[in-house]
């Protein structure tokens, strides 16, 4: 038990200071690559995988939307979901200062860059079973990252 403790104060205390130096957040890069793995499943499920250290907390949710924010990173996840509840589509919004991150969530995910088509401004990224768009200044100052189930 503690044991487990000390990792996770250790965990923690490394991702504040890599946000504080421009490195990955590895704890929100390896959340975000959990996520991707639960399109299609009800958003509670994809978004416990954000609410596990009590960081980010529902703040909105319509018909077609879910969202989740984060003050202390200044992000917000905007979970699209289908008539039933199942996740369709994940928008990231994080501050272009966390692009380590984003980029580390991608390859956390095993995706590579793509000569997919993508909208104007974002690269493509896939693996067999999802896709992930990335646009370094989607609006000034946040970077956009959207994952999408693959085809």
């Amino acid at each position: 038990m503690k044991y487990k403790l000390l990792l996770i104060l250790t965990i923690a205390s490394i991702s504040v200071k890599a946000q504080q130096a421009d490195l990955p957040n590895y704890i929100l890069a390896s959340q975000i690559s959990i996520m991707v793995t639960k399109l299609g499943m009800p958003v509670d499920s994809a978004a416990s995988y954000l609410t596990v250290l009590g960081q980010f907390k529902k703040t909105q949710q319509t018909a077609t939307d879910v969202f989740y924010g984060c003050k202390e990173y200044d992000s917000v996840f905007d979970f699209q979901i289908t008539e039933s509840g199942q996740v369709k589509i994940i928008i990231c919004d994080m501050p272009v200062s966390m692009l380590n991150t984003a980029q580390k969530a991608i390859v956390l995910m095993g995706m590579t860059a793509t000569g997919t088509a993508a909208p104007p401004g974002f690269t493509a990224y896939a693996t067999p079973q999802y896709a992930a768009f990335l646009n370094p200044e989607a609006r000034k100052g946040y970077l956009g990252l959207v994952l999408v189930p693959g085809h």
